[in-house]
């Protein structure tokens, strides 16, 4: 497995990270973590912005009260 990108933030106080790994060919595994909440799926290249984009949204909508 290679990773392409990886990045770490801090947002509200809780650290967060985003990692793109080539799982195959044409095949991608995108990791997105906020607070402990992670989110993993496999992508196509194409889809990569907006499957982030949907999967910051939804680890950012958990709340770990």
């Amino acid at each position: 497995l290679k990773v392409l990108e990886e990045k770490t933030f801090e947002q509200n106080g809780r650290f967060g990270f985003v990692s793109i790994i080539e799982s195959s060919k044409e095949k991608y595994e995108l990791i997105t973590s906020i607070g402990g909440i992670k989110l993993t799926t496999i992508s196509a290249q194409e889809d990569i912005a907006n499957n982030l984009e949907n999967m910051m949204l939804i680890v950012r909508s958990i709340s770990t009260n």
